[in-house]
């Protein structure tokens, strides 16, 4: 199997599962804080807006 095949074989959550099990444990800390400091963020913002989490799921669905 060569790297293309084992690229393709995988579906974007079993690639994003191996990631996060074989990376660079300081690169993940720091995506992930930045990740959910973004997320708070806009979930303060959004309800300063007068909308909840509720309202963007249901927005999104």
């Amino acid at each position: 199997m060569d790297f293309f095949d084992e690229m393709f074989n995988k579906t974007p959550k079993e690639k994003f599962i191996e990631i996060i099990q074989n990376g660079n444990l300081g690169a993940l800390e720091k995506v992930f804080e930045e990740f959910f400091a973004d997320h708070i963020a806009m979930v303060e913002l959004l309800e300063k807006q007068g909308l909840t989490e509720m309202d963007v799921k249901n927005f999104i669905l």
